[in-house]
């Protein structure tokens, strides 16, 4: 695994796109669906709770698509903020 990306279950990414501002949209496929305006343009997250634990690929996409980087994604909650100290 990637240093820095430690691998995050799906309660703790739906945490941190609630701490980012982000909402649930809507289910599709089985995938989620989280939008929102983030540095002043519209997001969109795509979680597919399936894959949980999520690998280091798939949280950086989310955390791209989520206008964030690495510190401020994992930083959003204190559960998750312990994971990369």
């Amino acid at each position: 695994m990637p240093r820095g990306w430690p691998p995050l279950e799906v309660r703790e990414v739906r945490a941190i796109l609630t701490a980012l501002g982000l909402t649930y949209s809507h289910s599709r496929g089985g995938h989620d669906f989280w939008k929102g305006i983030r540095h002043g343009q519209p997001c969109t997250v795509t979680v597919d709770p399936k894959c949980a634990p999520f690998s280091p690929d798939l949280l950086q996409s989310m955390c791209k698509q989520a206008g964030s980087n690495r510190k401020a994604f994992y930083g959003a909650t204190k559960k998750t903020a312990t994971k990369i100290r």
